[in-house]
């Protein structure tokens, strides 16, 4: 008997916090998202497919905010699961989720993990013995490849694990990309070694057979040199535009920073950065040698369809250089006039059919941040826009991460 009241009594509770969430989620309603997206020139139909998400947050808390179609909305005002995780989903993981539900039980919203087509999803992580460190000590650092991929058509699911070669050398290993090429599975990490004279980085392409479920080769394509003391490595491995889908390169930058202490605080500046490129259909890399009128040191990169676009901000003019990397050549130099609007240094910048939108990193209670939608292929801005905080009480300020297309 006793066991059947413990159950009532844990439905109660369950009850009782699902329904006191829906009312406190009710009752907040009420309270709109101050900011909208006000437009200066061109066409509103180009903000249609942009979709900004991030935190908003005062001295009194923060929740998470998402911007569409020019205006805002609470995760709080959304589903269950979004509400609860105050996490936004993005489109393409809520359509897996929606579409594939069993597939995607237990598997994490990093797109960045998955590659799909027409006839399959393959899914990659690592997963680390390191969250234990918390609670015991870990002598040998385990990472373990955590692989699963779907048949659409059968919807067989077939899931293995590996062990990663080498495991007890490295102290963290992050996955940036998914890619399945000539029918074997590709997974692009980025490898941290961390002895005790120096840090060094490496960038990993594993290669999977997965109709024997095997790892067929483990190539290091990248590895920076040790830090020194007052210098350090930095490495950003670009990311495409059209994350989960067909991708034949991998680009990264490497930045050698130099830091110097100067009274309480550390000065740091740029002596060297390069950019790289690897081809995943012949496993050749190469150096991009950049022109030298570009002044690659003080830009944003960008890749998408296999082009990397080189951008800088200078004088109220984006500069834009391509380099297609299929023809390894560089195209002709692109200038957006931002008539003064846009000169601050942290925007983001991304490519959604052939137009390039430049949205603000942080907007700061009543100062507008702009935002602007030009055309790559012509250089025309084709949208010219603000985002305001349009109630002039409010202290709310918003720091925009993801930036995403429907």
């Amino acid at each position: 008997m006793q066991k059947y009241w413990t159950l009532i009594t844990v439905i109660m509770l369950i009850t009782l916090s699902i329904g006191t969430f829906y009312v406190q989620s009710t009752l907040s309603k009420n309270e709109e998202p101050p900011f909208i997206m006000k437009k200066q020139s061109g066409d509103e139909s180009m903000l249609k497919p942009l979709i900004l998400a991030g935190v908003s947050y005062d001295a009194n808390g923060h929740v998470g905010l998402r911007m569409s179609n020019g205006t805002s909305s609470y995760l709080r005002d959304g589903g269950f699961v979004e509400r609860l995780n105050q996490t936004y989903q993005p489109k393409k993981i809520q359509r897996l989720q929606q579409d594939y539900r069993h597939f995607m039980r237990g598997k994490t919203s990093n797109s960045i993990l998955y590659y799909e087509t027409d006839e399959q999803i393959a899914y990659a992580e690592v997963e680390s013995n390191q969250l234990l460190y918390n609670f015991i000590n870990v002598d040998v650092n385990e990472f373990t490849f955590n692989i699963s991929v779907l048949d659409k058509q059968s919807n067989k699911e077939t899931s293995f694990e590996l062990p990663v070669p080498d495991e007890e050398k490295y102290t963290f290993i992050d996955v940036e990309g998914v890619q399945i090429i000539q029918g074997n599975l590709k997974v692009i990490t980025r490898n941290y070694v961390y002895p005790e004279d120096a840090d060094v980085e490496e960038i990993h392409v594993y290669t999977f057979n997965l109709d024997k479920q095997e790892l067929m080769d483990d190539e290091s394509v990248y590895v920076s040199d040790p830090d020194e003391s007052g210098r350090y490595n930095k490495i950003d491995i670009l990311r495409e535009e059209s994350e989960m889908t067909y991708n034949q390169f991998v680009v990264w930058t490497n930045t050698v920073i130099e830091t110097e202490e100067v009274g309480d605080q550390f000065n740091e500046k740029i002596i060297e950065e390069e950019v790289y490129i690897y081809d995943l259909e012949t496993g050749k890399s190469s150096k991009i040698e950049f022109p030298n009128e570009i002044n690659i040191y003080e830009g944003q990169y960008m890749i998408s369809d296999s082009v990397v676009y080189f951008s800088n901000i200078d004088g109220g003019k984006l500069e834009i250089t391509p380099y297609f990397a299929e023809k390894d050549k560089f195209g002709d130099h692109l200038v957006i006039d931002l008539e003064d609007s846009m000169l601050m240094s942290d925007v983001n910048l991304n490519i959604n059919q052939d137009k390039l939108y430049l949205t603000p990193v942080f907007v700061e209670q009543t100062i507008p941040s702009p935002v602007i939608i030009a055309s790559l292929k012509t250089g025309d801005v084709l949208y010219k826009g603000t985002i305001i905080n349009s109630n002039p009480m409010s202290k709310d300020n918003v720091d925009f991460d993801t930036v995403e297309f429907e």
